[in-house]
């Protein structure tokens, strides 16, 4: 080596891919053949939206642990590929919901703290928290505005504008 040079830098490990946002056995972009596969026979599945080629399925609630479980759980489908998947949970499982979503996701990018107005009346502080791969997002929402649950909902992030709002 010269002197003066600069050695090379090291050599710069490639880093893994991103994990797969999802929710249970369900990864965003997976085919609605693949998700009914692993998802069995207790979900709903309404025929396909001709006009956007949409699709939304629900499924039976999910034990989170403890008593907690996920309710109202949406699964949303774009051109055959799982775009969103959306549910509440009481505002007490909101210990369990981030152990899940930490431990499988590691800690959340952002976290947002506001006050949000529950039943058109009370002020309570009120907490988004987002964790992004690069592709999809999680978005932790608590509480929600009736100030007894929190909803999660997982996006793909190039799918996501072709889809409603979620409803909670």
């Amino acid at each position: 080596m010269l002197i003066g040079a600069v050695p090379p830098p090291p050599a710069i490990q490639e880093l893994a891919p991103p994990a797969a946002f999802g929710f249970e056995n369900a990864l965003l972009g997976e085919t609605v053949a693949d998700w009914r596969a692993a998802a069995g026979p207790r979900v709903s599945c309404p025929s396909v939206t001709r006009r956007s080629g949409a699709m939304t399925c629900t499924a039976p609630p999910v034990a989170l642990g403890g008593r907690q479980l996920a309710y109202d759980i949406t699964y949303e489908f774009i051109g055959g590929r799982l775009a969103r998947i959306h549910f509440l949970t009481s505002i007490d499982a909101y210990d369990r919901v981030r152990a899940r979503l930490d431990g499988r996701f590691g800690a959340p990018r952002d976290i947002v703290r506001d006050n949000i107005q529950i039943d058109q009346s009370i002020e309570t502080p009120h907490l988004k928290a987002y964790w992004r791969n690069g592709r999809s997002t999680i978005l932790l929402n608590d509480p929600e505005g009736d100030g007894r649950s929190l909803s999660v909902t997982y996006s793909l992030d190039a799918m996501s504008s072709g889809l409603p709002h979620p409803a909670s």
